[in-house]
């Protein structure tokens, strides 16, 4: 694993446009679950988030208030008493699934194409992925070292010199 600083200007904003397309479409699937999938209002989500999707895949939400009475296509989580999950047993439950499963998603391929990168990804890789700085003048592309990187757009940098950046001690 090896981390690179942006320092192609063009490059850095296709990034920070990247970056705020991911924010505001994390905020429409959200938007969507509240408004068209849940039928309660909810305050967390029981999810996971995968390197190869840069969005959180849901599968569960936290209502707000006790639910009284069964909602057709949802059970409490066996795990989690307080989650709702889909009940995947009534066609009313896998239509919940389907709808979640359909919400807009971008692997980390998209990152390569948005920065005209080619990742080689035989055997043991890195997936790559991009880190803001809290001032957001700085992004940082994480990715595996045999990533074909030009140094005109690309420098890398420490671990110790990111973390100072992203505010991490």
């Amino acid at each position: 694993m090896r981390v690179y600083k942006i320092i192609n200007e063009e490059k850095f904003l296709k990034a920070d446009i990247f970056l705020k397309e991911l924010k505001q479409l994390k905020k429409e699937n959200i938007k969507t679950i509240k408004t068209n999938i849940t039928p309660f209002e909810w305050d967390s989500y029981l999810g996971y988030s995968t390197s190869f999707h840069l969005l959180p895949t849901y599968s569960g939400f936290k209502p707000k208030k006790p639910i009284e009475k069964a909602l057709d296509g949802w059970r409490e989580d066996k795990d989690h008493a307080d989650i709702l999950v889909p009940n995947k047993r009534t066609k009313a439950g896998k239509e919940i699934v389907k709808k979640l499963d359909e919400l807009p998603n971008f692997t980390f391929e998209k990152i390569a194409k948005v920065l005209d990168i080619k990742l080689i990804s035989s055997g043991r890789f890195t997936i790559p992925s991009l880190r803001i700085s809290k001032n957001k003048k700085h992004i940082f592309l994480i990715a595996d070292d045999r990533a074909k990187l030009k140094a005109k757009d690309f420098k890398e940098v420490t671990i110790t010199y990111v973390n100072k950046k992203l505010g991490i001690k």
